[in-house]
């Protein structure tokens, strides 16, 4: 019985926890939005850690890529940066991003006085195109298939092994036409080596409309795994982003 409200108590208090974290992550953003920098710096650690954020703006470059420490005068710099661009809420995927769909975590980490915003983390695959998370960016690919077959001889292989699959991630990115300009195999199933090379030249011809912020198109980029038969995709999402 003791051991039971234990465990009942320890439950609540991570329950707990969780609501006042998602609390603090929902104010930070409506702070940003409004571009309150005094309510974002009460409830940050400042300097406030940034690593691999995205800017295309030359006002808001200098916090872009690698590691940068944000003084108290800088945070509202950063901050109408982020207000301009916008941060959205968690789609389907549950991940958080701003402007065209970069994906943005705000660390939120306990403090003396409850929680604090920690750091600001994005991710960079490349150093010149804005990283943007794996739906929002196949939304943009006019022709994209998750399944992409393999040539005759690879997919009878495939189809005559019923427990067999194929399949790669790739590194796709748009220019600022729209047109697909790098594809890049990242990983690749071992039992087909040729399938990657042949998702790869399926992916170059791929179409897609351009990612615009601020009436201005970006080069984008984004990482995710294509494959071969259907029923394999169910295992492709087992996979790590």
């Amino acid at each position: 019985m003791k051991l039971a409200l234990v465990l009942l108590t320890l439950l609540l208090s991570v329950a707990r926890a969780d609501v006042e974290r998602d609390q603090l992550e929902h104010d930070l953003i409506d702070a940003i939005a409004r571009r309150d920098s005094a309510w974002v710096a009460q409830h940050a650690h400042v300097p406030l850690i940034v690593h691999n954020l995205w800017f295309e703006s030359p006002k808001c470059r200098p916090f872009a890529g690698g590691n940068a420490l944000i003084t108290a005068r800088e945070l509202p710099v950063l901050v109408d940066c982020l207000a301009k661009l916008g941060i959205h809420d968690r789609g389907a995927g549950g991940v958080l991003t701003y402007g065209p769909g970069v994906p943005l975590e705000l660390a939120i980490a306990p403090a003396p006085n409850g929680l604090e915003l920690a750091f600001l983390s994005s991710t960079i695959v490349a150093a010149d195109a804005a990283t943007i998370e794996p739906a929002i960016f196949v939304s943009h690919l006019k022709d994209f298939r998750r399944e992409v077959p393999p040539d005759a001889a690879t997919q009878r292989g495939i189809d005559a092994a019923k427990s067999s699959l194929a399949y790669a991630q790739l590194l796709v990115c748009l220019d600022r036409s729209g047109a697909v300009d790098a594809v890049t195999v990242l990983e690749s199933s071992g039992v087909f080596p040729d399938y990657a090379e042949q998702a790869a030249r399926a992916a170059r011809a791929w179409k897609g409309s351009p990612f615009i912020v601020d009436k201005q198109r970006v080069r984008a980029c984004s990482t995710f795994y294509v494959g071969y038969p259907a029923r394999a995709l169910h295992f492709i999402d087992m996979l790590p982003p």
